[in-house]
Parts: structure tokens; sequence; C-alpha cells
């Protein structure tokens, strides 16, 4: 199959690189400037869902020539052949080529368009903490900002010590690290800081809290530690943590399977709880819904898998039936491996996925990557599916995806403002040979629901492999991307093939900017073979034969025949065990 597609190429790559000239987006752009001595970029970051624009926040204030301005310009990363600049600040149009643009020294939110050249310089500070009592006046605890509004920051922070005795832990804002700029104030819960105030009083407690840098206003709310489950489900042990919502501090939710029944009373057992403190519980007798107070009865709840709502200042709670994880699964995919979809935040039953096909396809929704719970329908393009029903007859388009587990009705809506699937082709795994459906066997990545150009994949190479990003298995290869590893924006052109060295990934790649990047995970070591032996620290068993290669190396050089270093790994509750076989000795390790 390689032998064929580098024909290919070489029959083909002047029309490619003609068709990726015609849909060109710009190349990654930073900043460059006085503050970074006119020489490496401040990359700026691109926006997932229109490529043309770009933003970062950033502090200017190395001012070569001291006349308390920042010369900077926007350029392609590293070339000076692409840049924009112009006169014009704190906003303007930049030109190729233009002049430097002046800034006062300060820290700015800056947005960018490379196709317009539309900029924008907003004056912000720099990154905010919170000091006090609770770090014992030392480090900074770092608080969130805002994406929308750069002034605005948050935390949810636990003031807990009172080292002066005076009732409260006293606290105040500043600019990470930094005296000269903190701002304080003597109201509480809310007040308007300034600048070199008094310390904030706080009585001790958790709160969530609000700052604005630019106006000084702040707000402290106070609420709850972190909150979890507890029951039969996780043998009265660990907590399952729920999640605190970003509107209400007070309000949790959590999606659990409450499955097993220990006790034997027909029903598992929970309760809520401050996490890993029975000094701070909750129970009662009712079941759906109901209010829990502290110390009160264990929650009674048929097994089953649920959504749960919990409000830590009022004690209500709500259980509702939910099914677990829902997932597509097809002829399109050899009916191996399943195409995740995303639960609704209001109803735990509702499902939605955008996907694209390329070719007519039998497919079918299943719950937990399973075939014990599935829902098929002959229908097409909606209908009510019934358990272990006939495969839905799909035909090939680009559809946005609903389905209902708990009534079973779904429906497939064409939308086409979208790219296609994008999955790896290369040495890994053939070039995508097809599969008996007619399908290609691309390593396919997953699409950011939120941001439908952008797909993720973590894959593990075994060896050095050639490899493209490919649309719907386009068997001319006119719908690819190559580039240079390990990032930068990918090139629509077989020829540009990225070469990838053995190891595991976080891949990232964007259909609309061509954006990608291999982020390698540690050190690690691909496993071929796990051997099963009795863990006693001797590696003497019968079936300890090592015959499998590894990719890497760990605390050691390789040779250059990667054949002749081998290895296998066991563990248990307490110990791992490796052992490694070195061509003409052996060295065993345990511990």
């Amino acid at each position: 199959m390689k032998t064929n597609f580098l024909k290919f190429l070489l029959l083909a790559g002047l029309s490619l690189i003609l068709s990726w000239q015609t849909n060109a987006q710009c190349k990654k752009v930073g900043l460059i400037g006085e503050f970074t001595g006119w020489s490496a970029d401040y990359e700026m970051t691109r926006d997932l869902d229109n490529p043309e624009v770009f933003t970062t926040i950033v502090n200017l204030k190395d001012d070569s020539n001291a006349d308390g301005i920042i010369e900077v310009k926007f350029r392609v990363l590293g070339d000076w052949g692409t840049n924009w600049g112009a006169a014009d600040f704190p906003a303007g149009t930049a030109v190729a080529n233009g002049a430097n643009i002046l800034a006062p020294a300060g820290t700015y939110k800056v947005t960018f368009n490379c196709t317009t050249g539309a900029y924008s310089f907003v004056a912000t500070c720099p990154a905010v903490g919170m000091i006090g009592e609770f770090t014992a006046w030392g480090a900074d605890f770092e608080m969130t900002r805002n994406a929308e509004d750069p002034n605005s920051y948050t935390a949810l922070v636990n003031l807990n010590v009172d080292s002066d005795g005076n009732g409260f832990s006293d606290v105040k804002f500043r600019v990470l690290g930094d005296w000269g700029v903190n701002w304080g104030s003597a109201d509480f819960p809310s007040g308007t800081g300034i600048l070199n105030g008094a310390n904030i009083l706080a009585p001790i407690g958790t709160y969530k809290v609000t700052f604005n840098c630019a106006t000084g206003v702040y707000n402290f709310v106070a609420t709850c530690p972190a909150v979890g489950m507890i029951g039969e489900f996780t043998a009265w042990g660990a907590d399952q943590e729920m999640t605190r919502s970003e509107e209400n501090p007070h309000l949790y939710t959590t999606l659990v399977n409450l499955d097993i029944d220990s006790d034997g009373n027909g029903f598992s057992d929970v309760k809520f709880r401050l996490l890993g403190d029975w000094g701070n519980n909750w129970g009662s007798a009712d079941f759906p819904n109901g209010t829990g107070i502290p110390n009160g009865a264990n929650i009674l709840a048929p097994i089953g898998n649920y959504k749960v709502t919990f409000n830590c200042t009022t004690g209500e709670y709500s259980f509702v039936s939910a099914c677990g994880e829902v997932s597509m699964i097809g002829a399109f995919n050899g009916w191996n491996g399943d195409v995740e979809m995303t639960r609704s935040e209001t109803d735990p039953n509702a499902w939605t996925l955008y996907r694209s096909w390329n070719l007519d396809s039998q497919v079918k929704f299943r719950q937990n990557k399973d075939w014990t719970v599935n829902w098929g329908n002959s229908g097409w393009p909606s209908g009510v599916t019934t358990s272990n029903g006939p495969n839905i007859p799909l035909v090939a388009g680009k559809y946005d995806v609903s389905f209902n587990c708990a009534t079973g009705a779904y429906n497939f809506v064409t939308n086409n403002d979208y790219c296609g699937e994008i999955g790896l082709v290369g040495d890994f795994n053939e070039w995508g040979v097809e599969n008996a459906e007619g399908f290609y066997t691309d390593a396919m990545m997953k699409r950011d629901p939120l941001h439908p150009g952008n797909f993720t994949l973590t894959y593990t190479f075994t060896a050095e492999t050639q490899l493209l990003f490919r649309m719907d298995g386009d068997p001319g290869y006119n719908e690819v991307w190559g580039g240079t590893f390990p990032s930068g924006t990918g090139e629509k052109d077989a020829a540009k093939i990225l070469v990838v060295p053995g190891g595991t990934y976080n891949i990232s790649f964007n259909c609309l900017s061509g954006d990608f990047n291999f982020e390698r995970l540690g050190s690690s070591i691909y496993a071929p073979k796990v051997f099963s032996i009795n863990v006693d620290g001797v590696t003497d068993e019968k079936d300890w034969v090592i015959t499998e290669p590894v990719s890497k190396v760990l605390e050691t050089v390789g040779t250059p025949d990667p054949n002749e270093i081998f290895f296998g790994a066991t563990y248990n509750d307490e110990f791992l065990y490796l052992a490694v076989e070195v061509k003409r000795w052996k060295c065993n390790f345990w511990s």
C-alpha cells in the first residue's frame, strides 16, 4: 500500500499543492517587539471556531529605549516575511510590513485578525491573587481571570486561619507576588477595594469570591466546602466527588451508578457529606426528591443510574433516573469501536452528536459501549427505537444527531456547516486499508462538541511512523494535511508527510485552521505484553519468554537495533515487578 501511495504522490503532488493554496488560512501568529528583544515571538491563541482571529494577554514592560513606549508588531511565528503593523493605538488596521505599533507600557488583552488586519489593545491588570492569614501572608492564592472580561476574577477559597486572634481571617487582593499593587477595604461581604486599603475581615468559612481589578469591586458569597456522595456503592469508603455549579456555588451535581445493595434491603443506601468528614453529612427518608438534614437517615435509592443534584445550603436534593454513557456504532467502523455522544446538561437522558458519514451505513445506539443495552429501528431519518431493534439505515451525509435513551426517539438533521471526520493515516495502519464494509480504517479523532472544527486523540505509536491527517477516509488523498513534527499549521498537501517518533501522544488538529500539535506523554514506554507470573520477586516462570520489542527504554540508553532490548511487567497491590532482557546479558529488577 505504501508503494502505491508514494507513486500517487508523484503523479498528483502539483494539483494537491494548488488545491491547498486556494484554501489556505494564515499560519500561527505572535507578537514581537521590544518586550521580547525583537527575537522570539510571544505566541497568540487562535480562536477554535474562527481561524482568522488571535488573542492573548500580554505584559508590555521591557522598554529598551526608555521612552515609556513599547514598540510591537504582529508576525507569522519566526517569519519576518509575513508581518503586520500600523501607526494607530489602541486599535487600528495593520498592513503588511507596516509601521511598529506604539503601545504605552502596561498589560493588555490583544486581538488581531490576520485576514482583515484589524487589531485592538484593551488595557487590563496583570494576574491577580488573594493573600492573607490563610496563606500565612506568603504565596498568593491565584484567582481565575474571566475569558470575556479580562478585569474580572473569581476564586473558591477556604479562609480557615485566624492567626492574630481578632475573630476573622484577614485577606487582601494583589497583583501576584507584588505588594506594590494591592487592594483592601473595611467592608464585608461586599465593597470596593482601594489601593493599599485596609485588610478585609472575613469570618472563618468557605467563599466564592469575585473581584474586578479595574473598579475594585469585590464580593464574598459564603458556601460550603466540596461535597461528595458516599454509600453502599463506595463500600462506605471514599466519597464520589460532586461537581460544583459555575453559576451557583451551593449547587452540586453528579452522575452515579448505584449498583450495590450490600445489606439486602432492596435499595442502595447513600448519603451526602463534606468530603471525607462524617462530622458534616446529610440524609433523609425521602426519594427521589427531598431535603437532607444533618445526620439524617440513609437515602434509599433503587438500583440504577442517576443524575443527582444537591444544594448544600438548603439541603434539597433530587435523583433523576438516567441511562449510562450512550454511543453510536455501525458498519462505518466495522462494528468495532464506538463514537461517543454528548449528554445534555439539563436532561440526563438526551444525547447529541455532530458527525459526517461519507458512505451509507447501518448504525445503532448502545449503552456503555456494550451490546447488553442497545437501541435500533428501521426508520430513517427519524423514529422511535426499541431495545435490540433493527439497524438504522443511515444515508451518507453530515448530521446533527439526537437521541433520547428514555423515550427511544432519534433524529438525524442535515447540517453541512462543519468539516467531515478527521483521522490519522500512515505506516502505522497501512495507510488506511478498507474494512469489509468499504470504509477506511483511519485512527479516528474525537470531535469537540463545543468547537466542531477541533479534534483530539490520545494514541500510542509502537515505532517511528509517517502519517497524515485525513478527512472522511478520502481515497484520493486530496483532503489530507501534513507538516513538520511536532506542531504547526498543517499544509493541505499529501507530500508533506509528518514523521512521528514512537511513543504516546495527546494529538490535536483543527480542520478550520490546519493547526496541529503532538504532545508527548512523559517518558512512558509501550508495553506490548503483560506476563502472568507468580508475584514473588523471582522471574523464573515458564511463561517469562520475552519476545516483544519496546519502542522506548526508561533510565537507560537503547541500542541501534530495537529488537535487542525486550521487556515485560506485572504488578499486585503493593509492588511493581519489571524484567528487562538485553542481548548477551540479563538484569532483573523488582521492588
